[in-house]
């Protein structure tokens, strides 16, 4: 199992891999997908107005991501919860019946999910099985371990962000993102790793290393993981990030609404990033500490990336290179030269 991640995760493999056994049954994601409509189907537009999250002030997520956000092509609106916002009750009164039903799922992604795939990424890399845990999860004085669902701790102990995605279908007129019909562009998670519970309509595809874009097929009861641009920079790219997007699913399926339940795992925020962990063929950050920057910990990371996400590079004003020229260079990285579409 440890091979085969490391090869699926690694320069040359697809990036993008199917996790079963993971403790969930298909009753249990399904009650998931029926909570996580509330957040569309049971609050009116006034009230999510209220509770609009600050992106692009703040680098937060928490809250509504709302329709239009970036632009008319923009057609999903989104609620994120991050582990402190679990605890208070700053949300929509409907969907705030199932708050304890949000916070054992995610509890379940942090402590069994992610758990396990950190303890397989660390020894396919020749680490001590608990290295990269311990750079996402800060122990606390009231945490029970092994995790009980009875007993839950205070969430203070990670960043990790979780997601209700709803994809809106798209009225076909000239604001539809010109030909590529894409619902989502082309992207690199920020964190280090991503959880995508598998839905049955066809959307989401990744970059093969060959230069098509492959649709990821549904698979009933799965966890479909990708790596972020966070591990990659991590390890100096010996595991890779993987660059994915949503397309406008097939025609059979364009009418209907699209629900995604996504998992972001996150680096705790004052562990240092622009280090490698381990030597690798590419360390992303070198330019930017030989111009001169700066430590950055992971939880600055964040709040930069979150705050130009699907944003148009800025325009520096100093016309030799700096290092904050280094590190848009890292964020605005495109993806390698695409080729045709791959057939679903």
């Amino acid at each position: 199992m440890v091979a085969r991640a490391l090869k699926a995760f690694s320069a040359g493999g697809l990036g993008i891999v199917y996790v079963v056994g993971h403790g969930l049954d298909a009753e249990d994601i399904q009650r998931q997908f029926e909570v996580g409509s509330t957040f569309f189907d049971g609050v009116s537009e006034e009230e999510k107005a209220k509770h609009v999250a600050k992106i692009s002030e703040e680098g937060s997520w928490a809250g509504y991501k709302p329709r239009g956000y970036y632009g008319s092509w923009d057609c999903d609106e989104n609620w994120n919860f991050y582990p402190e916002t679990l605890l208070r009750p700053d949300m929509p009164p409907y969907p705030r019946v199932h708050l304890q039903e949000y916070r054992k799922f995610m509890e379940h992604n942090h402590y069994v999910v992610v758990r396990k795939m950190l303890r397989v990424l660390s020894l396919g890399l020749g680490l001590p099985g608990d290295a990269l845990w311990h750079l996402h999860h800060q122990p606390e004085s009231n945490i029970v371990e092994p995790y009980d669902h009875e007993e839950p701790g205070e969430w203070k102990h990670s960043q990790d962000h979780f997601r209700f995605q709803m994809y809106n279908p798209r009225p076909d007129d000239k604001s539809f993102q010109t030909q590529e019909r894409l619902y989502l562009r082309s992207h690199r998670d920020i964190g280090t790793i991503t959880l995508n519970y598998s839905q049955p309509i066809a959307a989401l595809q990744v970059l093969r290393p060959d230069g098509t874009w492959a649709w990821v097929r549904h698979k009933s009861g799965a966890i479909i993981v990708n790596l972020g641009h966070t591990m990659e920079a991590l390890t100096a790219s010996r595991l890779k990030a993987a660059y994915h997007r949503v397309a406008e699913p097939p025609q059979d399926q364009r009418k209907f609404r699209r629900l995604g339940i996504h998992y972001f795992v996150k680096l705790l925020p004052d562990v240092r990033i622009d280090i490698p962990l381990i030597q690798g063929p590419d360390d992303q950050f070198r330019e930017y500490r030989e111009l001169g920057g700066k430590a950055i910990l992971y939880g600055e990371w964040e709040k930069f990336r979150s705050k130009l996400a699907f944003r148009q590079r800025p325009v520096l004003s100093s016309p030799r290179r700096t290092a904050e020229h280094a590190l848009l260079d890292i964020h605005y990285r495109p993806a390698p030269g695409t080729k045709v579409e791959a057939k679903l």
